[in-house]
Formats: structure tokens, C-alpha cells, sequence
């Protein structure tokens, strides 16, 4: 078969052919446009990687109405950007919503919340469930899943309390239970193994800590506090934080204890010109009243060594110079003298007032 090109066919036949070329050739730089990666690799740029997110979020229906829980970290990569971060949000007094990309889910939540605002005060009757799902399922849609926002609502009108699952994209799913996030598969397990009908609100609350909990321990993306949102029929109760589960604590590294030494700072103390007086004065009475006793000690000894009492009483009394004791016992004459000066100086001493 001949290759047919424009040269060979006639005038109004080789211009549908170029035409049709023209609009395949267009085609194809449409085609490029699908696969936008591709053609940034083949130029020698990187490929992006997709942007993951990680939560744990979850909703059940008990008796009374439903009880929303979530986790309170938001990362960013590996990076916790913040621990404290809010993903369950207000709508309307009886329908609430959390959680997906801080940011986009926020926006989102402030935009149906005026929407179902206006609704309300338009019909005059609270807003039903399904309502703010169909709501947000369109605006979701719209965007083709580049708005970050996966949502668990949840709420309470007069058909009794509804929970649905909305993804990114816009599809949903309504249940008994459900989870979100990447620490959904933890929190899944402890749904599934223990959710049962009419459960009272005791019962729910401890169920959807407990898995939340679990999505925390479970998952690095999860953390912090476990937040809960109850919605019955009257009102809608707020519970932040419902649990601290990872409190921060002190870490050390390896080998390495904690050592708390006191601060000391020496210090000296100066005496004034009064102190030092009166401390002279004190030590002067110390010695003195040292030597006295010891001088007492001396006496008393050689008072009980004497043959005869009335010695002693001439030499404790009297008069040396008529004592023909004290020239014929030296040591006497000797402890008498030291006897006299003190009590001259400090008294009589203490130990010999009552008797030698």
C-alpha cells in the first residue's frame, strides 16, 4: 500500500488529511497534560511525591446520639508542628465535622457552616444530617480531591443521629462506626471488636478513647490529646482534652542520670568591733574559770593528804607569814599564793566557797 500524505491525494483531499493530523497532534499535547510527572522527569526534575497526612479520627452512634474523637497533632512530613491543633468542628447546633488538612479543613468547615446557617434560618427547622453531607459531597467534588479535606460528620435531627464518612474526592458512606486517618487500622480494631446497639454514653465514651488511644500509640503521624465532641439532642458538648495520653516527660541520653546539686556560695562572716569584745571577754572568763577549778583540784588533793584538818584550815584562812606550815611545806605556800591572786582577780573560786 502506498503511505498517503497530502502530496499524493488531491486538493480537498490532502486538506482533510492535514487537518486531521493538525487535530491528532493537538491531541497528543493534550494527552501530555495527564501525565504532567512524566514529562518533568524526562526534563531531569524530580518527581513530586504525594503530600501524606497523618490523624486519627473516628465517630460511633450510641443511644442517645453520636460521640466524635480525635487525636490533637498536626504534622508536617516528620516535623509536629503542633500539639494542640482542633479537628473537630461546629456547623450547626446539632451536626459537627472533623478533621483532614488543618488548613483546607478549616476553610471548608467555615464555608458550610454559613452555608447550613442560611438553610436554617431559611426553613426555620434545624438543618438534617444528610443535608450538610450532600453539601459538602458537592464542594468536594468540584475540586477533584486537591482539596484536603476527609471528614467524618456527625449529628443529630428528627429522624434520630446519622454518621457519615466523606473522602476527599467526594464519595461517601454512612455507618454505625467509622475512622479516618492514617491511624484508622489501630482505631478500627477497637471499634469493631467492641461496638454493640444502644450502648449508653458511658459506654461510647470509653469506647471511642480507647480508640483513639490506640491510633496514637500506634501511629507516628497521631499524638497528643484525645479530643471528644458528644451531640444528643439538646446540645453538643465540647471535650478538649477529653485525655492526655503522651504527656511529655523528661528524656536523658543513654548512661547519662539526672544530678541536682544544691548552689552554694561560701560566705564569711565579719564580726563587728563589739563582737570581738565581747568574744575576748568571754574566752578571758573560760580560761579563768579553767585555772580555778584546776588550782581547786590541787588543793582539794593535797587538803585530803594532810595528816592533820587543821593544817589545811591555817593555810586556806590564815596568815602565811605566822604559818610555820608554809616554811616547812613549799607546795603548800605555793597553791595558797595561786589560790589568793585568783580570788582577788575573779573571785573566790566556786569549788572551794563551801569548803577546802
Amino acid at each position: 500500500l502506498a503511505v498517503l500524505t497530502t502530496s499524493t491525494l488531491p486538493r480537498w483531499g490532502g486538506e482533510i488529511l492535514s487537518d486531521h493530523l493538525k487535530t491528532e497532534a493537538r491531541a497528543a499535547r493534550h494527552l501530555d497534560l495527564v501525565h504532567p510527572n512524566a514529562h518533568l522527569e524526562s526534563k531531569g526534575y524530580p518527581v513530586p511525591k504525594a503530600t501524606k497526612t497523618g490523624t486519627t479520627i473516628c465517630g460511633t452512634v450510641f443511644k442517645d446520639g453520636v460521640i466524635l474523637g480525635a487525636d490533637s497533632r498536626a504534622t508536617s512530613d516528620n516535623i509536629v508542628a503542633e500539639k494542640e491543633c482542633q479537628k473537630i468542628y461546629y456547623l450547626v447546633p446539632n451536626i459537627t465535622c472533623g478533621a483532614g488538612t488543618a488548613a483546607d479543613m478549616e476553610k471548608v468547615a467555615e464555608l458550610i457552616s454559613s452555608q447550613l446557617e442560611l438553610h436554617r434560618l431559611n426553613t426555620g427547622r434545624s438543618v438534617p444530617v444528610v443535608a450538610a453531607c450532600r453539601m459538602i459531597k458537592q464542594r468536594l467534588f468540584n475540586y477533584q480531591g486537591y482539596i484536603g479535606a476527609a471528614l467524618i460528620v456527625g449529628g443529630v435531627d428528627s429522624t434520630g443521629p446519622h454518621l457519615f464518612e466523606i473522602h476527599p474526592h467526594g464519595s461517601s458512606q454512612t455507618g454505625m462506626f467509622c475512622t479516618m486517618g492514617s491511624g484508622s487500622l489501630a482505631c478500627m480494631s477497637v471499634l469493631e471488636s467492641r461496638w454493640k446497639e444502644n450502648m449508653n454514653l458511658d459506654e461510647a465514651k470509653q469506647m471511642v478513647r480507647d480508640a483513639i488511644k490506640a491510633g496514637i500509640t500506634n501511629d507516628l503521624g497521631s499524638g497528643s490529646n484525645v479530643d471528644m465532641c458528644v451531640i444528643t439532642k439538646d446540645k453538643v458538648d465540647f471535650i478538649r482534652p477529653y485525655e492526655v495520653v503522651c504527656a511529655k516527660g523528661v528524656s536523658f541520653l543513654k548512661k547519662n542520670s539526672l544530678t541536682v546539686t544544691p548552689s552554694w556560695i561560701p560566705t564569711e562572716v565579719i564580726p563587728s568591733a563589739e563582737q570581738k569584745e565581747l568574744d575576748a571577754l568571754v574566752s578571758k572568763c573560760q580560761r579563768n574559770e579553767e585555772a580555778s577549778r584546776k588550782l581547786c583540784r590541787d588543793l582539794k588533793k593535797y587538803c585530803d593528804t594532810m595528816s592533820s584538818l587543821g593544817k589545811a584550815e591555817v593555810a586556806m584562812t590564815g596568815d602565811l607569814s605566822s604559818s610555820s606550815m608554809c616554811q616547812n611545806d613549799p607546795q603548800l605556800c605555793h597553791l595558797v599564793e595561786g589560790y589568793h591572786a585568783l580570788a582577788q582577780q575573779v573571785g573566790q573560786p566556786r569549788c572551794c566557797r563551801a569548803e577546802p
